[in-house]
């Protein structure tokens, strides 16, 4: 049976079968209105002009769409740690994007449950300092991770925060 819900925000869904290796993600439909997604798939959304209480919303209409496994919020500078408590209920993401979001260390906290998350992107999270990384070794199947132009973290950071099969983008 498909997955309908209805969606009062301007987000964009996808979808993708669920096999290995993965395929790539499909434009499904756009917000806001009523949204229909293809059984038996994997999905994920990706949405602008956003912030902490916008996502509460958003991810309250989405709840039931599972597994999510994809989430863009790139260039939502007004997403802060507050917003990433609202994520929590996806515990199969895979793929995370938050470059250019408002972010700072003590939201790393909230990505230590994402035990799925193998592809994190930080890049442009200018408040970020080393310190930040020591949430993400939590995450054991993290194998990309985007810092570029994370301006406060060094190279001495991201030397010690390397771990095997992990990529770092800095």
């Amino acid at each position: 049976m498909a997955i309908k819900f209805y969606c009062t925000f301007p987000a964009l869904f996808y979808s993708r079968p669920a096999i290995t290796p993965p395929a790539d993600w499909v434009e499904v439909e756009t917000g806001p209105g009523s949204i229909t997604l293809p059984e038996n798939q994997e999905y994920g959304f990706r949405i602008h002009n956003i912030d902490d209480q916008g996502l509460k919303h958003l991810v309250a209409e989405i709840n039931e769409v599972t597994p999510l496994t994809y989430i863009n919020l790139s260039e939502n500078r007004k997403i802060t740690k507050a917003g990433l408590v609202f994520l929590k209920g996806f515990s199969d993401l895979v793929y995370l994007n938050l470059s250019s979001c408002g972010l700072t260390n003590d939201g790393m906290a909230h990505l230590q449950d994402f035990r799925h998350l193998t592809t994190l992107d930080l890049s442009y999270c200018n408040r970020l300092t080393g310190p930040a990384l020591k949430y993400l070794r939590q995450l054991p199947n993290l194998t990309a991770l985007n810092l570029q132009g994370c301006i406060k973290i060094t190279q001495g950071d991201v030397s010690r925060f390397k771990k095997r099969g992990l990529v770092i983008k800095f």
